[in-house]
């Protein structure tokens, strides 16, 4: 199963609709299909 670490700076971009949100949801739908498996670092995930 492949595995993307997301980082603050995409969760950003998708909610505030900026450059590189459309690549953020594609990766978000793709993974609730069931691959990749999205993963953040607690501490990028304290910044949103």
């Amino acid at each position: 199963m492949a595995t993307k670490v997301l980082d603050s700076y995409a969760l950003m971009a998708l909610f505030n609709d900026e450059r590189g949100a459309e690549e953020v949801e594609k990766l978000l739908l793709k993974a609730e299909r069931g691959s990749p498996k999205p993963l953040m670092c607690v501490v990028n995930w304290g910044k949103i």
